[in-house]
């Protein structure tokens, strides 16, 4: 489904068991044609389901209807009697799919692409319980499947030191990196909100934007299609985009500023980079990541509302205090060392196998 950070892990995963000779087809919402087809995979898009687009700015009880939409399930069925497939992997929250392949007695993986201490509690709880209005039981889908892939760094999840069902497997988090090596000169700052639409980010970016002004930096915003660059105010050593490569930008970085996102925050740990986070939703993951990377010495966590001085002076300990950048080596390292897309298509292998 289009939610944004969900897509690239599962995408990179989906490829890994292309590599490996397998057929692999991806169904999902016709505005991940674009994204799904540059990764060499087979797309085939939702026919008569909702419309959907996360870049738009809107309400996050919107998403409810989404991530329950019937329309899905018919979808998945049809593919299944169409062309029965081997094995399946679905999205975790992507919960008429889920149902769907089970209905049909196809062995599947659920995928977890963030910590499962957030899925497994602030989700179930909340769109857990909307879930039961349209008649399915979250955790008991979950619990049904062969595995659930959870691709994290698992000391950064509080849930792989509690006890968990017996399908439960972390992998790693799915993104690549390498130690970064920041250019010569003012330290270059990477500022990546969501590509989701919540509300207040533009606020949030001005902000920022006004910290990163009175320091010196050399700053590159980045609004993931959501905001118009043009309606951002003007600083002399930050540079604006819609869309910025992060694999161009992060080996030369000292800091990342994001919302809190599992794969942004994740690569730029991989790339030993400290992080910032200001969550853009008090629904999402985005504060229990940022709160565990604070924990793990290796970021800061500030709320919406932080002043351009509160900014600056984060921003300040973050970039001059080594001990930030030593953490983010420490995970990053272990980030590195996972190869978790591999682990996962070894998992997503063993279901057709069986």
């Amino acid at each position: 489904m289009d939610g944004g950070g969900n897509v690239p892990p599962l995408l990179a995963v989906a490829a890994a068991v292309s590599a490996r000779g397998h057929r692999v087809r991806v169904a999902g919402h016709e505005c991940l044609h674009g994204q799904v087809t540059r990764a060499g995979l087979t797309f085939q898009a939702y026919r008569g389901v909702r419309p959907w687009d996360s870049t738009r700015e809107q309400s996050p009880l919107r998403w409810v209807p989404m991530f329950n939409d019937r329309h899905i399930a018919d979808e998945v069925e049809r593919l299944c009697r169409e062309s029965r497939p081997d094995a399946a992997v679905v999205d975790c929250m992507l919960l008429p799919a889920l149902a769907a392949v089970q209905e049909n007695n196809i062995r599947h993986a659920v995928f977890t692409h963030t910590f499962r201490g957030y899925m497994n509690r602030m989700h179930r709880y909340g769109a857990g319980t909307a879930a039961r209005l349209y008649g399915y039981r979250i955790s008991k889908l979950w619990n049904a499947a062969e595995v659930n892939i959870v691709a994290t760094v698992p000391r950064l999840d509080p849930d792989s030191r509690r006890r968990q069902p017996g399908n439960v497997r972390w992998v790693g988090a799915v993104v690549t990196g390498s130690s970064a090596h920041p250019e010569p000169g003012p330290p270059l700052v990477l500022v990546s909100m969501s590509t989701n639409g919540f509300r207040g980010q533009r606020r949030t970016l001005s902000r920022i934007m006004a910290a990163l002004a009175a320091l010196p930096v050399r700053a590159v915003v980045t609004t993931g299609g959501v905001i118009d660059p043009a309606d951002l105010p003007v600083a002399p050593n930050v540079d604006v985009a819609g869309y910025v490569d992060h694999a161009e930008v992060l080996p030369r970085c000292s800091l990342l500023i994001g919302h809190g996102g599992h794969a942004t925050t994740l690569r730029a740990l991989a790339h030993d980079i400290p992080v910032l986070v200001i969550p853009a939703s008090a629904l999402a993951d985005q504060r229990l990541i940022g709160s565990s990377v604070a924990r793990a010495g290796a970021g800061l966590m500030l709320t919406r509302s932080a002043t351009p001085a509160t900014l600056t002076d984060n921003i300040t300990r973050l970039l001059t205090e080594p001990r930030w950048r030593t953490a983010a080596a420490g995970i990053g390292q272990e980030v590195r060392s996972a190869d978790a897309a591999s682990t996962a298509a070894d998992l997503i292998e063993g279901l057709s196998l069986r």
